[in-house]
């Protein structure tokens, strides 16, 4: 019999022990990430005009030095053992987030994570952003509309993970 679990994990302030992004933004930006955050969290832009926004303020940091500013933030070290566990199980996860791929995918890896899939926005170097999961249809304009992933089932999962 099949496990029809699935459970959709959230990444920044999630798995990793603070938000990812906002610690290379605090890092790259002098802060000028600042008044586009408040603006989204004002309701006044969508978080994909928000990202897109605050990241094209990190076109001259090269994917390297803001990969190795990254692993300031880590993974909460309980991460791989919930996966295991859940892989020995059958229950299937995955990785939801409205951050940037680079990050998410190094990160993971140096903590021994594999083969989890990820759907999160895509980082094209030099300050651009692009969005894969962008839905038209979202309602609040998110970058990855995780509500069009997991969809309305009865008993559907956010994230069990904290």
């Amino acid at each position: 019999m099949t496990n029809k679990i699935k459970i959709y994990i959230d990444f920044d302030g999630t798995i990793s022990k603070t938000d990812a992004l906002n610690h290379l933004l605090d890092a790259f930006t002098d802060g000028k990430w600042l008044p586009i955050d408040e603006r989204y969290l004002n309701g006044e832009i969508s978080s994909k005009e928000c990202i897109s926004g605050q990241v094209a303020f990190m076109n001259n940091v090269s994917t390297d030095t803001m990969l190795r500013k990254a692993e300031e933030v880590g993974i909460d070290p309980t991460f791989s053992n919930f996966v295991d566990r859940c892989r020995k199980s059958k229950i299937k996860t995955e990785i939801l987030s409205d951050g940037l791929d680079f990050y998410i995918k190094h990160l993971l890896a140096r903590s021994g994570v594999q083969n989890i899939p990820i759907k999160s926005n895509h980082y094209a170097g030099s300050g651009k952003v692009y969005f894969p999961y962008n839905h038209q249809l979202c309602e609040k304009g998110c970058g990855n509309c995780k509500k069009f992933h997991i969809g309305t089932g009865l008993f559907t999962v956010y994230s069990l993970y904290r």
